[in-house]
């Protein structure tokens, strides 16, 4: 017995490429700004891949920093959509032996602390979008983020608002183009873990979800195991 694709699994070579040609785009725009007020590009390039190349130890990148940024976004930005993608699914497959729907109540609620908030967005999306067509009633998501890097939130916020408007006048693709209208998301920069926790109470018509792709840093871990174990 065949799994049925979802409708992300049977248009995945337009969504990557509707999602290459635009991340190219857009870095070569932004890669051409920064060279152009650089002293010196090459330097600048070296610096930001050895940057994060550090992730390999688990460090922290400078993501503030403007190239850093750049090339997160064009190397692992893909991979960490996919990822993002692949969990929210997961989660839906293991619900009534693989029958399970993603929303249950109409609305949903995400909860995001900022270890991949832009592409838990897109993967949140596609996931909307495998729901739609699977005739689920979906009334609005809403998705909070926290995010440190203001760098990487203004490119993010390109790229996605590209996306968006290119997915509505593609026929193959205008289901996502459907999951974006109904889509409001906001990226904070300094939002506490109690303000996100407090505001639970107040969804009483929504799914909530909380997502962290990878809390690797510990600059990201301090406190939140503590604070889930506390509350149970």
């Amino acid at each position: 017995m065949h799994k049925q694709q979802t409708w992300t699994e049977r248009n995945n070579e337009a969504i990557v490429n509707m999602l290459d040609e635009w991340m190219s785009s857009l870095g070569k725009v932004t890669f051409d700004q920064l060279k152009s007020t650089s002293g010196s590009p090459a330097q600048d390039t070296n610096r930001a891949f050895q940057n994060l190349a550090e992730l390999i130890d688990g460090a922290m990148p400078d993501y503030n920093n403007k190239w850093v940024a750049l090339f997160y976004n064009l190397w692992y930005q893909p991979k960490q959509i996919n990822v993002a993608y692949r969990s929210i699914n997961s989660v839906r497959i293991s619900r009534a032996n693989g029958n399970g729907t993603l929303v249950s109540k109409g609305n949903m609620r995400f909860i995001d602390f900022g270890c991949g908030s832009l592409a838990t967005q897109f993967g949140v999306a596609l996931a909307i979008a495998d729901a739609l067509e699977r005739g689920e009633k979906v009334s609005y998501v809403r998705i909070d983020s926290t995010d440190s890097s203001r760098e990487m939130i203004d490119l993010g916020t390109a790229l996605w608002n590209v996306v968006e408007v290119w997915a509505k006048i593609q026929s193959e693709l205008n289901v996502l183009g459907t999951a974006c209208e109904l889509m409001d998301w906001h990226t904070y920069t300094s939002r506490t873990v109690d303000e996100f926790i407090n505001g639970l109470s107040r969804e009483e018509n929504a799914d909530v979800w909380l997502s962290a792709l990878h809390i690797v840093y510990p600059e990201s871990t301090e406190g939140i195991p503590r604070r889930w174990s506390d509350e149970g």
